[in-house]
């Protein structure tokens, strides 16, 4: 919906699943992968994205420990956490910028 609205939305996802399937049919999301091909040192099988968080304009930032599973949402306990201003939610939008613009993270 945000999207829609001419709000830029970009969701990064880990290079070694299919989850990019679940946003194939939203327009106006821009995805990103970190995608195992850049891990020559490491074992492509066992490397994976594990961060999980949603920046809203560099004001507001959600830092959770949860994936997006069954397990996670009805079995595990999880904890999230949620930062309103100062300087955390515009340190951890830069360093998101800094691995797209680096092309850590690569658009799908």
């Amino acid at each position: 919906i945000a999207a829609r609205a001419g709000v830029e939305v970009r969701v990064v996802l880990d290079g070694g699943t299919e989850a990019a399937r679940a946003f194939d049919a939203s327009d106006g999301i821009a995805l990103y992968t970190w995608p195992p091909t850049l891990l020559p040192e490491h074992d492509p099988q066992h490397a994976s994205l594990h961060a999980k968080a949603a920046i809203a304009d560099d004001q507001l930032a959600f830092v959770t420990s949860a994936n997006l599973t069954g397990y996670a949402l009805d079995r595990n306990m999880e904890l999230g956490l949620l930062v309103r201003g100062g300087e955390v939610p515009r340190l951890l939008a830069d360093h998101f910028e800094g691995l797209i613009s680096r092309d850590v993270l690569v658009r799908v």
